[in-house]
């Protein structure tokens, strides 16, 4: 049997590692950079990150033998922090960046045509944070916010 998460997970990983516009400016090293539930990389010196951590999963019948399910994938965005002026500029252009590749660009709507992906949105409910040591906004390291991605996935059943 598939493991239709890691599919779209892996799928994520993939098309912001080949696909994301300006990806050299971001990931100098992106295996260490854009990672599947691991934020243990995060104090290994480099400006940005992406990183993904299995979400909800809602299923809807579509007829007989299939189901569409919504593979929630949160994701972290992370820009290493210098100064307030250039970190929010840094910061936006990444983030805007991911909403394209993912809310406009077709390559991300599809996860690059990845079998079983109809759709794909992304989105916020949080606000951007800063993270440092102590968690503290005074000091930061990182601005972060967290995102949803929402990868409508057609499944087969037996």
């Amino acid at each position: 049997m598939a493991d239709y998460f890691s599919i779209a997970e892996s799928a994520v990983v993939a098309v912001v590692r080949d696909h994301l516009d300006n990806k050299a400016v971001y990931f100098t090293k992106p295996a260490k950079q854009i990672t599947k539930s691991d934020d243990s990389v995060l104090g290994e010196g480099f400006e940005y990150f992406f990183i993904t951590y299995p979400g909800a999963f809602p299923v809807v019948p579509q007829g007989v033998g299939v189901i569409e399910v919504t593979w929630m994938i949160g994701v972290d965005i992370f820009t290493r922090f210098t100064n307030y002026p250039d970190t929010w500029k840094r910061f936006k252009a990444f983030r805007s960046d991911v909403f394209n590749l993912f809310d406009v660009n077709k390559i991300g709507r599809n996860l690059d045509r990845t079998p079983g992906v109809r759709d794909v949105l992304l989105s916020s409910d949080s606000e951007v944070v800063g993270v440092g040591e102590e968690d503290s906004p005074a000091d930061p390291i990182f601005f972060k916010q967290s995102l949803q991605l929402a990868v409508y996935f057609k499944v087969n059943r037996e």
